[in-house]
């Protein structure tokens, strides 16, 4: 009985020990609690402020990456399910999912009752691990959506439905303009139905020779500032050699829509019947609201951007880099010119979806990138990457250094299958419009001045074509006078100046004193006004949602190299 009672001591003596040495450890005060909560609230305020500040947006939406395995698993934080009528947009591996962002899908997570397993890492490649999906709620501000979405354990990740503009939907047209310096009627500038072209662009001139992009021989003018630098160019192997090929495969123009019934174009149009029931005979239109059977281009960009990559190499009209491939037509833009990050998911969609059927797509042209900070979309650059096909986006139109100021490129900058293209002019400069990037953007090429194919009955001016060109003459002002520098003395300079050719070239250049474009675009053909920055101050409102606007024109682009030893010239990453 003496030994049990001093085993019963010693067990007693020992249970004080353990309790007095965990009396000893230090306990963090409620203040140092609330000190880490509210850091954790203040960062969370700090993200939210810098997605919202990072581009316009639809006010009330979000885009946003759910973790299926938890979601199956239940787990959220609120009685109200921000998911319940989510729309969803495109599926993909926890791999896929890592690649694009750089963050590993949780294997397990934690919650109030221990940590639950999500999945095994054997299941990481499985192609449905993470869904991106569209959450609208109405009466709520995106600032407040993001709130909700980011304190969801269900979620990944969350942003703004931004919104990109191809140009300013306010802008004059010029065509009087430009008929009236040249004494011709304003009608007879653009004809609806040009008769110098018949559905096989027999009639059309050969324009090849002012195709500088891909052939500079520095003799053609485009620009006054400074000369043509003879070789800067592209030089495509074997380019325009009537019935000859120097690639294969397809490219998939994610734009405003191609005119597939351009002479140059409508040979080289991909059918899609082949490989999806979606959309139409040429590709898809995925802008809710509008015949999703149509990609057609009612603006211009579009079928600019498909004849730059593919024209037929015919002795007629332009001739694209690559002869051989074949064209998609996927439209993303609305009737307002503007592109929603939930409509190019959409199409990146479609187009994987044909690839699983067969299509054999090598690249996807978007001209329109720039100001956003799009996760999602580099998920889904991702997802096409690794079915074969590379994203290509244009830098940005802003004249800034994206290094230092996150835009589309930034977010792409680690992404291995996204290509970032800064825009050059023909001396071998960079465009004074083109943003740049040592670490976030990755080649130079061709992109000021660039003649190539505008959408049937549309007219456009090509002042290197005219022995007697027209200026701007009050270009900084909201109604811009144009005048020509002499009289055209036959009606062939007339006709090499204004004319409904469908063959003929967009002009390029509004920073350049002449007049580029009869329709009065932007000189950089891509998206934005130079001078007026990415919106000129002005709101647009989308299918009729409330669109906020953000202004960034405070910073100063910083001085950019004065010249490109060469058009092969890539700013690597580290």
């Amino acid at each position: 009985m003496d030994e049990t009672i001093k085993q019963g001591k010693g067990a007693l003596r020992l249970l004080l020990a353990t309790m007095l040495a965990a009396m000893l450890i230090p306990w963090a005060p409620r203040a140092a609690w609330a000190d880490e909560n509210e850091a954790a609230a203040q960062t969370q305020t700090s993200e939210i402020a810098d997605l919202l500040a990072a581009g316009d947006y639809v006010e009330g939406e979000a885009l946003v990456v759910v973790d299926n395995a938890a979601s199956r698993n239940s787990l959220r934080s609120r009685s109200v399910d921000p998911l319940s009528s989510a729309e969803p947009l495109m599926d993909a591996s926890a791999e896929t999912y890592a690649t694009a962002t750089g963050v590993d899908v949780p294997l397990e997570q934690s919650v109030s009752n221990g940590p639950v397993l999500l999945r095994s890492a054997r299941s990481l490649p499985e192609d449905d691990a993470v869904s991106m999906v569209l959450v609208r709620q109405e009466g709520t501000s995106t600032e407040d959506l993001l709130r909700q979405l980011q304190d969801d354990p269900r979620i990944l990740s969350a942003e703004p439905n931004y919104v990109q503009r191809l140009d300013d939907p306010d802008q004059t047209e010029s065509t009087p303009q430009v008929a009236a310096a040249l004494g011709l009627d304003s009608s007879d500038a653009a004809p609806s139905a040009p008769a110098s072209a018949d559905a096989s662009g027999t009639a059309a001139a050969d324009l090849s020779g002012y195709q500088w992009g891909c052939r500079n021989t520095g003799e053609v003018m485009v620009q006054e500032e400074a000369p043509p630098l003879a070789g800067f160019d592209i030089a495509p192997p074997n380019w325009n050699q009537v019935g000859t090929t120097n690639a294969a495969d397809v490219v998939a123009v994610v734009d405003i829509g191609v005119d597939y019934n351009h002479p140059d174009l409508n040979g080289i149009m991909c059918d899609m019947t082949q490989y999806t029931d979606r959309g139409g005979r040429y590709g898809i239109n995925v802008v809710p609201g509008m015949d999703p059977t149509d990609p057609m281009d009612d603006h211009y960009h579009g079928t600019h951007c498909a004849g730059i990559i593919a024209s037929q190499w015919d002795g007629v009209g332009t001739s694209g880099v690559a002869s051989g491939v074949q064209l998609v037509a996927v439209r993303v833009a609305g009737r307002q010119n503007t592109i929603e990050s939930a409509d190019t998911i959409r199409a990146y969609e479609y187009l994987a979806e044909a690839v699983d059927a067969g299509l054999p797509l090598r690249a996807i042209n978007n001209s329109w990138a720039g100001r956003t900070m799009s996760k999602a979309f580099s998920l889904a650059a991702t997802k096409l990457g690794e079915k074969g096909a590379v994203t290509v986006i244009g830098s940005g139109n802003d004249a800034a250094d994206v290094d230092k100021i996150p835009m589309t490129a930034s977010v792409l900058a680690h992404n291995p299958y996204a290509v970032a293209v800064d825009a050059s002019d023909s001396s071998g400069q960079l465009a004074s419009f083109s943003n740049y990037g040592v670490e976030t953007t990755d080649v130079v090429a061709p992109g000021m001045n660039i003649m190539s194919t505008v959408p049937l009955g549309r007219a456009a001016y090509a002042p290197e074509a005219d022995g007697s060109p027209l200026s701007y003459e009050t270009f900084e002002s909201d109604a811009p006078s144009v005048t020509a520098r002499a009289t055209p003395t036959s009606s062939e300079d007339i006709d090499a100046v204004v004319q409904g050719d469908p063959f003929r070239c967009e002009g390029r250049s509004s920073e350049d004193p002449l007049f580029r474009n009869a329709h009065g675009r932007d000189g950089a053909g891509h998206q934005f006004s130079k001078r007026r920055g990415v919106d000129g101050s002005r709101s647009v409102e989308p299918r009729g949602r409330p669109v906020r606007r953000n202004e960034r024109d405070g910073h100063e682009p910083e001085q950019r190299q004065p010249a490109l030893p060469g058009c092969d010239n890539e700013r690597r990453r580290a």
